[in-house]
């Protein structure tokens, strides 16, 4: 009974108390890495609003990113933490007076820190979490979950975001040329790209296919991969995001295809999100190319035979609704109490340690 007591007493102490964590933007846009900097700051609010006075012993925020691997094909069920960060905001007693009281916070995360994840694959998902225990030992905890960006750990990206053109010839018999007028590709749009066929003299094209392909690797609970041994599997598996077909009517003529393979965002059946954005971490690496294959027949032996193209390429986040959120402005040319500021916000403390 005394038990019971307690724990409504606790129930009506904490209706008393309500509890809100924010940061200053919705999300997180995680800027370049660079040799001076390795990190960067997130700002936030904890705002505690009492209709009694109330003593607080300690405040702490934390920050955490857990990959949550689904049972799906080659896959086990997996979670692991692969962030933490902790902030303590109060260590001793403090008084909180009727009314609203507005906690303001900075927290330093890497620029190495992966994008947010929904896939079928698996989940990658951030949480700002507040603790907050009073002086008789009554706790009340909010989370709020945050989506990060960060397109810099696409690999080659640099080189993608070009007009590119390849072209060779299969054996002597067939000419081929590709041309993109970029290699990268946001989320939700078409990879497209134009296909030039030659077959020349005693030789016939049929059919060419186009696969838009994705590869996961889920690395093992290490955060050393270099401790790695023969003994602990890579998880992977391979994904066909689109395709299409294209059936050469004139198989003797040249012809120039033309394809636009949609780069999924949503699976048709759950909603989850089939195609991941081109990332490269110390946890998951996911990769993306273009498989051209090209079905062919030699007519003096009639034997039909197949060549296979590979083509990397890069998809990203589509960051457009985020506009010009990514570039920070330089807070070394503003005073402290500068309008240009935005109410509230402190200027970020960087680190390279």
């Amino acid at each position: 009974m005394f038990k019971d007591l307690k724990q409504m007493v606790s129930s009506l102490s904490q209706n008393d108390v309500k509890v809100n964590i924010e940061l200053l933007s919705s999300d997180i846009v995680v800027p370049r890495m660079s040799e001076e900097f390795e990190q960067f700051s997130v700002q936030g609010n904890l705002t505690i609003n009492s209709s009694i006075t109330k003593r607080v012993k300690n405040i702490s925020i934390q920050f955490n990113g857990n990959l949550d691997n689904h049972k799906d094909g080659v896959f086990e069920h997996q979670k692991s933490a692969i962030f933490h960060n902790q902030l303590e905001l109060i260590s001793g007693p403090i008084e909180i007076s009727v009314g609203s009281s507005v906690f303001g916070f900075e927290l330093a995360l890497p620029r190495t820190l992966p994008s947010s994840v929904n896939s079928k694959v698996f989940k990658l998902k951030y949480t700002l979490t507040a603790h907050i225990i009073f002086k008789d030992n009554s706790k009340i905890t909010r989370e709020l979950f945050v989506k990060v960006y960060n397109a810099h750990l696409s690999p080659h990206r640099e080189i993608h975001q070009y007009h590119y053109e390849n072209s060779g010839t299969v054996l002597d018999l067939l000419d081929w040329e590709i041309q993109f007028p970029s290699r990268l590709f946001n989320l939700g749009d078409n990879a497209s790209f134009i296909f030039n066929l030659k077959p020349k003299k005693g030789v016939i094209a049929s059919i060419v296919t186009a696969k838009l392909l994705q590869k996961t690797l889920i690395y093992p609970n290490s955060t050393d991969l270099s401790s790695n041994t023969e003994n602990e599997e890579i998880r992977s598996i391979n994904q066909v995001i689109s395709q299409d077909s294209f059936y050469i009517a004139n198989k003797y003529l040249d012809s120039s295809i033309e394809f636009n393979l949609p780069i999924s965002g949503k699976a048709p059946i759950n909603g989850k999100s089939l195609a991941i954005p081109t990332m490269d971490t110390q946890y998951f690496a996911i990769s993306h190319r273009i498989h051209i294959q090209l079905d062919y027949t030699e007519l003096k032996t009639y034997d039909t035979k197949i060549c296979n193209l590979v083509i990397p390429i890069g998809i990203a986040s589509d960051l457009g609704k985020l506009g010009g959120n990514e570039l920070l402005p330089n807070y070394d040319s503003f005073a402290l109490n500068s309008t240009c500021l935005p109410a509230r916000e402190l200027p970020p403390v960087y680190s390279n340690v």
